[in-house]
C-alpha cells in the first residue's frame, strides 16, 4: 500500500530536537483511482481522435460528390446528424 507521510520536529526552547510528530495517511485507494481515470482519459482521446477521423472522412467524401457550397452545406449536415444519431446509440 502507499502512504503519505509528514513529520515535523518539536523542538526544546534551548534548540534540541525533542521529538518527531508526525501523520501518515493511506492514499493507496486514491492513486488507484488516479491510475483508472488517467486510463479512461486516454481511451476517451482514443475514441475523440476516431470520431475525428470519421468527421474529416465525411467531409473530403462529401466535398468531391458536391456540386456548389450549398449541396455541400446541406448533405454535410445530414452526414453528420447521422453520425451524431450512430453516436447516441
Amino acid at each position: 500500500r502507499h502512504f503519505r507521510t509528514l513529520a515535523s520536529p518539536v523542538h526544546l526552547p534551548e534548540g534540541p530536537i525533542l521529538e518527531w510528530l508526525g501523520t501518515s495517511t493511506d492514499v493507496d485507494d486514491l492513486l488507484q483511482l488516479q491510475a483508472q481515470q488517467e486510463i479512461l482519459v486516454k481511451e476517451l482521446q482514443h475514441r475523440t481522435r476516431n470520431v475525428m477521423a470519421v468527421v474529416q472522412a465525411v467531409a473530403g467524401r462529401t466535398l468531391k460528390e458536391s456540386q456548389s457550397l450549398e449541396q455541400f452545406a446541406e448533405r454535410f449536415e445530414d452526414r453528420l446528424q447521422a453520425l451524431a444519431r450512430v453516436q447516441g446509440l
